[in-house]
């Protein structure tokens, strides 16, 4: 199910091509307007939980998460099915730990990064260096992609994006991996993380 917006159906339509193409089969498909709780609430009604291996949540208003898990949570946990959510839900005060960390529970998690990989570490203590404050999130995403396409512009010249649209994934200097596959114009490599004993662990 998605909220009604631009990024949310894009995902959502990606998210249904990729996974039908792998032979998977969506049940439903809703849109919501996420401005009250009666109108998310809405959505889930009547949805057959108990038949289904998972129900994806496209929306990153804080409202949702809450009233998404509490449906869930209705559910006997061996009929629940898994969720997998937005990134962002991981920073909703409204969740708890336990929420969050629950079986099940899974997070779609494009600006995902090891605080402890050495070259995030790296890049953190030479950006205190010079600003004198912790990189932000942008910063990070910024440096990652002056470095990768700075790499392309290298390796293949200034028309670089058709080299790009046939190359592998590579791995990120600061996130998980880039790929610019079939002319793709952001990176195609999206982390799908758990919260484990307060850690985020990567699945893909």
């Amino acid at each position: 199910m998605q909220e009604e917006s631009k990024d949310n159906t894009d995902f959502a339509n990606a998210y249904k091509s990729t996974y039908e193409a792998e032979g998977g089969k969506i049940s439903v498909l809703r849109r919501f307007k996420a401005d009250t709780d009666e109108n998310v609430s809405a959505a889930f009604a009547g949805l057959a939980l108990s038949a289904s291996s998972h129900v994806v949540v496209a929306s990153e208003n804080r409202r949702v998460g809450p009233l998404a898990v509490k449906v869930l949570q209705q559910q006997p946990a061996a009929t629940r099915p898994a969720l997998l959510a937005p990134g962002s839900w991981l920073d909703n005060p409204k969740l708890s730990v336990s929420q969050l960390g629950a079986p099940g529970m899974y997070f779609v998690h494009p600006e995902y990064y090891d605080e402890q990989a050495p070259g995030f570490r790296r890049f953190r203590q030479l950006y205190l260096q010079q600003q004198r404050i912790p990189p932000s999130v942008y910063a990070n995403q910024g440096f990652e992609m002056l470095l990768y396409f700075g790499s392309a512009l290298f390796q293949y010249g200034p028309a670089f994006q058709a080299s790009l649209a046939s190359a592998p994934a590579v791995p990120g200097a600061i996130f998980e991996s880039q790929s610019y596959a079939g002319g793709a114009h952001d990176n195609q490599v999206v982390p799908i993380v758990k919260l484990t004993n307060l850690e985020l662990q990567v699945l893909r």
